[in-house]
């Protein structure tokens, strides 16, 4: 299985949230140059949790809420990510860049 995730880059006062669609988690960079990082950070992260201390798989996190799912395709694609076999069977990263606040300002 050659999975690729789905990630939305929303702006928010000076930072960037990065939240995945196909699983509840989300990680957040000062700097929009590091997005690419902090979403690394984050899945090695959670998977050395999953070794070290039995904690569940980032692939056995629930959905985010669909709100997100709506967000995502409004959003203008960015480069998406390769992570190789680091992740694997996670292949890559899509991403997209979230142009406008939602309607009720919230992120």
């Amino acid at each position: 299985m050659n999975e690729c995730l789905r990630a939305l880059v929303i702006p928010a006062s000076g930072w960037w949230i990065i939240q995945f669609l196909e699983h509840d988690m989300a990680t957040v960079t000062r700097d929009f140059k590091e997005v690419s990082e902090a979403i690394r950070e984050l899945l090695k992260t959670v998977e050395r949790r999953t070794r070290e201390e039995n904690a569940p798989s980032f692939r056995t996190f629930e959905r985010a809420p669909e709100e997100y799912l709506a967000r995502f395709e409004a959003a203008a694609p960015l480069n998406p990510i390769d992570l190789g076999q680091e992740f694997a069977p996670t292949k890559g990263i899509e991403l997209r860049l979230e142009t406008e606040t939602p309607p009720s300002g919230e992120v």
